[in-house]
């Protein structure tokens, strides 16, 4: 049975979405090399609980806004929440990727407080990228990306989520 990885992601300035697809670019180019899984990306304002009950495992890329989750993806979160809740979604694993422009730890935070909710549980620690607004990626950053995407890909593959 395939593993489905879902990258949901909300952008405001245009950064996360720089990483979002960076990610989703990374993930395609080694899904190459299995056939065990297969990868979905939507924007916060697309995806619905049934692209989260598919799901073998979550990558949530967005902004801080304010110190906080963004209004996109909290959006998103009071959308599924109690649907996955009610659909009994047991220990769903999952990423965080998040663009700062202060220092993001408040965002993940509140994320994961979210998340635990419906007993989703994190794979990695957070990752958390500084940007300016409008500005594009380091190329450091960049690499950043690719790599989580790799790693929860490969993750997949090898059975450990």
């Amino acid at each position: 049975m395939k593993k489905t990885l879902l990258i949901v992601f909300h952008s405001q300035s245009g950064v996360a979405e720089q990483m979002a697809f960076i990610c989703y670019n990374a993930a395609i180019n080694i899904l190459v090399e299995t056939d065990v899984v297969a990868l979905k990306m939507r924007r916060c304002m697309d995806a619905d609980v049934d692209d989260f009950i598919d799901a073998s495992l979550v990558l949530f890329i967005g902004p801080e806004n304010f110190s906080a989750i963004a209004g996109g993806m909290k959006d998103l979160l009071d959308r599924v929440f109690y649907p996955l809740e009610r659909a009994g979604a047991q220990a769903l694993p999952y990423s965080l990727l998040i663009a700062a422009g202060n220092d993001g730890g408040n965002c993940a935070k509140q994320m994961k407080k979210i998340l635990l909710g419906i007993n989703a549980k994190a794979v990695q620690q957070e990752q958390i990228i500084f940007s300016q607004k409008n500005a594009p990626l380091s190329d450091n950053d960049k690499v950043r990306c690719e790599e989580l995407a790799l790693s929860l890909v490969l993750g997949l593959d090898m059975g450990l989520y």
